[in-house]
């Protein structure tokens, strides 16, 4: 079943389905967030910044 996790993640790629779950779960269903809010980062290109400013926090 790995082929369902894959089909999770592509459908919270969708910026409807993602601000209706967010609504959902977050605001009792109101909408507060709404599909042109939405903005997807790519991770891996901050990981180690982040990484690297943890261990400095953690010094």
């Amino acid at each position: 079943m790995p082929n369902k996790d894959l089909c999770e993640k592509d459908l919270l790629r969708v910026p409807a389905v993602f601000a209706s779950l967010v609504n959902l779960l977050l605001f009792d269903n109101k909408n507060v967030i709404q599909p042109e809010q939405i903005r997807y980062l790519d991770f891996s290109a901050h990981f180690f910044s982040i990484v690297a400013f943890i261990r400095f926090i953690m010094m």
